[in-house]
Parts: structure tokens; sequence; C-alpha cells
């Protein structure tokens, strides 16, 4: 990862291309992965909101940002520093050469790895939020009684000293 925002698009392009340049039947399950997903997100919050929405763990993502900090490192190693399982190393390491592949720093990145839990959760208090308002709505849309209540209500702006129905 660059160390300066003046290197982080070129630095991205050029994992980009070194991935791409590895024949498809060559390629790593990592590198598969890295390179089956989308690559859009302009800030570090955009992918990791990206990568929640895919239902990945904050767990993984710190593995994720382990790796990607320190690419040359053993499984072993990532495993015991993010607290994560070598089951899903391949995973990992995929998501972490994909996080490469973003014009991402190296400050941008040990952040979020310090406030992944805390974003994790208010991002969770926030899909839950908009969940609850579009329950609410689907169900005052089918309540017969809301739409008698708003009949009313119109009835009555419009004459309010009596309205017959």
């Amino acid at each position: 990862m660059p160390t300066s925002r003046a290197y982080a698009l070129a630095t991205a392009q050029a994992v980009l291309r070194d991935t791409l340049a590895i024949p498809t039947n060559a390629r790593t399950v990592a590198q598969a992965l890295a390179l089956s997903m989308p690559r859009d997100a302009r800030t570090i919050s955009q992918w990791v909101d990206q990568q929640l929405r895919r239902s990945r763990r904050p767990q993984t993502l710190k593995a994720v940002f382990c790796w990607a900090l320190n690419p040359n490192r053993t499984n072993g190693w990532v495993c015991l520093k993010s607290h994560g399982s070598a089951s899903g190393t391949a995973g990992a390491k995929g998501l972490a050469l994909h996080l490469r592949m973003h014009p991402f720093t190296r400050q941008d990145v040990q952040a979020m790895d310090l406030q992944i839990v805390r974003h994790t959760r208010r991002r969770q208090r926030e899909l839950l939020s908009v969940i609850r308002v579009t329950e609410l709505a689907s169900r005052k849309r089918a309540d017969p009684r809301t739409i008698e209540a708003a009949l009313m209500m119109v009835a009555l702006q419009r004459d309010p000293h009596g309205a017959s129905f």
C-alpha cells in the first residue's frame, strides 16, 4: 500500500495490470476473486460498505486489512494478528488484493482497521432503521383503516365545517 496519495492511483493500476497479466488458467483463487468484483469504491468506507453488503464479517475485514498492509507475511502470522482462522485465507487474500486495486493509502487502511467494529455497528443501525421505516410504510399502505383516516383528513381539510361521507 502506498503511503502517499500521489502514488495511490498508479499503484492500484499496477496491481490490477499485473493481476490481469496472469493467464486465466494460472490464476489463484484469490486472484480470481479479486478480479471478479467491481472496483468502483471511491473511499475505503465505501469499499467496506460494499463488503458488508456481501455479508463479510468484521473479523474477515480485519484479516483483509492485515493482508493488504503485510502482503509478504505468512498465513499463520496474519491469522494471529487479525485473530482470524486459516479456513478463510484464500477469500481474505482475494479481498486484500481487491483492496489493493483501489487508490487507497496505507493510512486509509490503517484508520479503517482501527474503526472497523464501530463502523460496522453504525452501518447495521442505519440499515435496520431503513428496514423499519420501509416495513412501517408498507404496513400503512396495506391497512384499510389508515387509508380511511387519510381520506377523512383530506375531506376535513377541504371542508372543515361539515365533511359528509
